[in-house]
């Protein structure tokens, strides 16, 4: 499983680890019941701490994400449509805050904010 860890990131590996998988199984690009890689077999793959993996699968278990079967590892649970779509606008929304902290940081007031989101918003 391909997955890319920017080390000089401000955010921290085990997020960027759980954004990788919660993208993956929002999307449907991972299916239910699907088995993920152990914590020390990731962590070897991308270098880093089998324990930062853990930290990461443990919070997507607390979303509801992944489940594990005992002695069988971790698989991405069944998400129901409301929960996914739920998710998804969450995610939506914490990007849509960023960019818009970052517009204001730059001095755009609401305004000009609505007109760069409509404007993209309209692009084909």
């Amino acid at each position: 499983m391909k997955i890319k860890i920017n080390p000089m990131s401000n955010i921290p590996i085990y997020r960027q680890i759980i954004e990788h998988f919660s993208h993956l199984i929002l999307s449907g690009k991972l299916n239910a019941n699907e088995k993920l890689p152990s914590s020390r077999a990731l962590g070897v793959e991308i270098k880093v701490n089998m324990l930062t993996v853990q930290k990461a699968y443990q919070e997507l278990r607390a979303l509801g994400l992944i489940y594990n079967k005992r002695g069988e590892g971790s698989f991405v649970a069944e998400v129901d449509s409301t929960t996914n779509l739920n998710l998804q606008i969450e995610k939506v929304e914490k990007q849509f805050s960023k960019t818009i902290e970052t517009a204001l940081l730059y001095g755009l007031d609401k305004v000009k904010i609505a007109e760069i989101f409509q404007k993209e918003l309209d692009k084909p």
